[in-house]
Protein backbone atom coordinates (compact mmCIF):
# COMPACT_ATOMS: atom_id res chain seq x y z
CA UNK A 1 0.00 0.00 0.00
CA UNK A 2 1.16 3.55 -1.12
CA UNK A 3 1.93 5.89 1.71
CA UNK A 4 2.14 9.96 0.72
CA UNK A 5 1.86 13.31 2.65
CA UNK A 6 -0.85 15.31 1.02
CA UNK A 7 -0.21 19.00 1.56
CA UNK A 8 -2.83 21.30 -0.34
CA UNK A 9 -4.36 24.36 0.14
CA UNK A 10 -8.14 24.51 -0.90
CA UNK A 11 -10.66 27.36 -1.51
CA UNK A 12 -14.30 27.20 -2.11
CA UNK A 13 -15.52 29.24 -5.50
CA UNK A 14 -18.31 30.98 -6.79
CA UNK A 15 -19.29 29.76 -10.68
CA UNK A 16 -18.10 33.08 -11.75
CA UNK A 17 -14.62 31.98 -9.99
CA UNK A 18 -14.54 29.16 -11.53
CA UNK A 19 -15.18 30.09 -15.09
CA UNK A 20 -12.14 32.66 -14.65
CA UNK A 21 -9.84 30.28 -13.98
CA UNK A 22 -10.57 27.80 -16.29
CA UNK A 23 -10.22 31.03 -18.91
CA UNK A 24 -7.09 32.26 -17.11
CA UNK A 25 -4.93 28.94 -16.21
CA UNK A 26 -3.81 26.36 -18.77
CA UNK A 27 -5.83 23.50 -17.23
CA UNK A 28 -6.21 20.35 -19.34
CA UNK A 29 -8.92 18.46 -20.48
CA UNK A 30 -11.64 17.51 -17.35
CA UNK A 31 -12.23 13.71 -15.83
CA UNK A 32 -14.91 12.51 -13.73
CA UNK A 33 -13.97 11.02 -10.60
CA UNK A 34 -16.92 9.10 -9.04
CA UNK A 35 -16.52 9.25 -4.58
CA UNK A 36 -17.68 6.88 -2.48
CA UNK A 37 -17.25 7.13 1.15
CA UNK A 38 -17.26 4.32 3.81
CA UNK A 39 -17.50 4.84 7.71
CA UNK A 40 -18.89 2.22 10.22
CA UNK A 41 -22.62 2.71 11.48
CA UNK A 42 -21.12 4.43 14.92
CA UNK A 43 -19.11 6.99 12.66
CA UNK A 44 -15.51 4.97 14.14
CA UNK A 45 -13.41 6.35 11.46
CA UNK A 46 -15.46 9.69 11.88
CA UNK A 47 -14.50 9.56 15.41
CA UNK A 48 -10.72 9.15 14.57
CA UNK A 49 -11.17 12.58 11.80
CA UNK A 50 -10.25 9.81 9.12
CA UNK A 51 -11.72 9.57 5.92
CA UNK A 52 -12.38 5.99 3.55
CA UNK A 53 -12.64 6.79 0.03
CA UNK A 54 -13.13 4.65 -3.21
CA UNK A 55 -12.20 6.84 -6.24
CA UNK A 56 -13.40 5.57 -9.57
CA UNK A 57 -11.80 7.40 -12.65
CA UNK A 58 -13.22 5.59 -15.81
CA UNK A 59 -12.50 1.39 -15.53
CA UNK A 60 -10.17 2.26 -12.61
CA UNK A 61 -10.60 1.94 -8.81
CA UNK A 62 -8.30 3.51 -6.01
CA UNK A 63 -9.03 3.18 -1.97
CA UNK A 64 -7.67 5.71 -0.15
CA UNK A 65 -7.59 6.29 3.48
CA UNK A 66 -6.76 9.59 4.67
CA UNK A 67 -5.42 10.62 8.39
CA UNK A 68 -4.50 13.91 9.72
CA UNK A 69 -1.16 14.83 10.26
CA UNK A 70 0.88 17.92 11.85
CA UNK A 71 2.03 18.56 8.57
CA UNK A 72 -0.42 17.61 6.04
CA UNK A 73 -2.14 14.29 5.24
CA UNK A 74 -1.30 11.04 5.10
CA UNK A 75 -3.20 8.53 2.62
CA UNK A 76 -3.18 5.37 2.09
CA UNK A 77 -3.76 4.19 -1.48
CA UNK A 78 -4.00 0.99 -2.86
CA UNK A 79 -5.82 0.32 -6.45
CA UNK A 80 -8.84 -2.43 -6.21
CA UNK A 81 -9.69 -4.78 -8.94
CA UNK A 82 -13.45 -3.82 -8.16
CA UNK A 83 -15.12 -1.25 -6.76
CA UNK A 84 -15.48 -2.62 -3.52
CA UNK A 85 -13.95 -3.05 0.23
CA UNK A 86 -13.55 -6.86 0.22
CA UNK A 87 -9.77 -6.47 -1.32
CA UNK A 88 -7.62 -9.32 1.25
CA UNK A 89 -5.07 -6.46 1.84
CA UNK A 90 -7.65 -4.03 2.91
CA UNK A 91 -9.45 -6.70 5.62
CA UNK A 92 -5.60 -6.35 7.19
CA UNK A 93 -5.29 -3.24 7.21
CA UNK A 94 -8.71 -2.48 8.53
CA UNK A 95 -8.14 -5.45 10.96
CA UNK A 96 -4.70 -3.37 12.07
CA UNK A 97 -7.04 -0.72 12.54
CA UNK A 98 -9.11 -2.99 14.78
CA UNK A 99 -12.03 -2.07 12.12
CA UNK A 100 -14.05 -5.15 10.89
CA UNK A 101 -14.35 -4.16 7.16
CA UNK A 102 -17.41 -5.95 6.51
CA UNK A 103 -18.84 -2.93 9.01
CA UNK A 104 -18.01 -0.05 6.31
CA UNK A 105 -20.75 0.87 4.54
CA UNK A 106 -21.23 3.64 1.83
CA UNK A 107 -22.03 7.16 3.79
CA UNK A 108 -21.60 9.79 1.15
CA UNK A 109 -21.20 10.03 -2.63
CA UNK A 110 -19.64 12.49 -4.83
CA UNK A 111 -18.92 13.39 -8.33
CA UNK A 112 -16.33 15.73 -9.23
CA UNK A 113 -15.18 17.13 -12.79
CA UNK A 114 -11.63 18.07 -12.77
CA UNK A 115 -9.54 19.85 -14.17
CA UNK A 116 -5.97 19.89 -13.62
CA UNK A 117 -2.26 21.49 -14.54
CA UNK A 118 0.87 21.57 -13.26
CA UNK A 119 3.03 24.51 -12.13
CA UNK A 120 6.67 24.90 -10.04
CA UNK A 121 5.53 24.14 -6.73
CA UNK A 122 1.73 21.38 -7.30
CA UNK A 123 -0.70 20.62 -9.19
CA UNK A 124 -3.97 22.88 -9.15
CA UNK A 125 -7.22 20.95 -9.54
CA UNK A 126 -10.12 22.81 -10.45
CA UNK A 127 -13.23 20.74 -9.45
CA UNK A 128 -16.91 21.33 -9.69
CA UNK A 129 -18.48 18.61 -7.61
CA UNK A 130 -22.05 17.47 -6.98
CA UNK A 131 -22.91 16.18 -4.11
CA UNK A 132 -26.98 14.34 -2.92
CA UNK A 133 -28.55 17.83 -2.81
CA UNK A 134 -25.97 20.85 -3.99
CA UNK A 135 -23.10 21.36 -6.49
CA UNK A 136 -19.77 23.35 -5.77
CA UNK A 137 -16.77 24.51 -7.21
CA UNK A 138 -13.31 24.72 -5.94
CA UNK A 139 -9.72 24.77 -6.60
CA UNK A 140 -7.07 22.94 -4.81
CA UNK A 141 -3.47 23.13 -4.84
CA UNK A 142 -1.38 19.85 -4.21
CA UNK A 143 2.09 20.24 -3.03
CA UNK A 144 5.07 18.16 -4.90
CA UNK A 145 6.55 18.61 -1.15
CA UNK A 146 6.50 21.03 1.65
CA UNK A 147 7.71 24.70 -0.09
CA UNK A 148 7.43 28.02 2.12
CA UNK A 149 6.62 29.50 -0.82
CA UNK A 150 3.79 27.64 -2.79
CA UNK A 151 0.94 29.18 0.00
CA UNK A 152 1.73 32.69 -0.78
CA UNK A 153 2.33 31.46 -4.78
CA UNK A 154 -1.57 30.22 -4.50
CA UNK A 155 -2.70 32.82 -2.71
CA UNK A 156 -1.18 35.68 -4.84
CA UNK A 157 -2.31 33.81 -7.95
CA UNK A 158 -5.91 34.24 -6.82
CA UNK A 159 -5.59 37.72 -6.01
CA UNK A 160 -4.11 38.68 -9.37
CA UNK A 161 -7.60 37.37 -10.82
CA UNK A 162 -9.44 38.91 -8.13
CA UNK A 163 -10.29 35.52 -6.30
CA UNK A 164 -10.97 35.63 -2.88
CA UNK A 165 -9.53 32.66 -0.65
CA UNK A 166 -12.61 31.03 1.28
CA UNK A 167 -10.98 28.06 2.72
CA UNK A 168 -13.07 25.05 1.94
CA UNK A 169 -13.95 22.00 3.92
CA UNK A 170 -12.76 18.47 2.68
CA UNK A 171 -15.57 16.84 -0.15
CA UNK A 172 -15.85 14.12 2.63
CA UNK A 173 -17.41 16.59 5.02
CA UNK A 174 -19.27 18.57 2.25
CA UNK A 175 -20.36 15.45 0.83
CA UNK A 176 -21.96 14.33 4.77
CA UNK A 177 -23.21 18.14 4.96
CA UNK A 178 -25.26 17.50 2.13
CA UNK A 179 -27.48 15.10 3.12
CA UNK A 180 -28.73 17.10 5.45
Amino acid sequence: MKQHLEIEYKSMLTKADYDLLARSLPFGNAHVQLNEYYDTSDRQLFARESMCRIRTIGNRHEFTMKTPQPDGVLEHELELKAQNLNDERLVEYFDDLGINVYELERVAFSRTLRKTYDDAYGTWCLDSTSFSNHQDYEIEYELFEANEKARPHYVNTLNQLGIEFKPSAPKYIRALNSLD
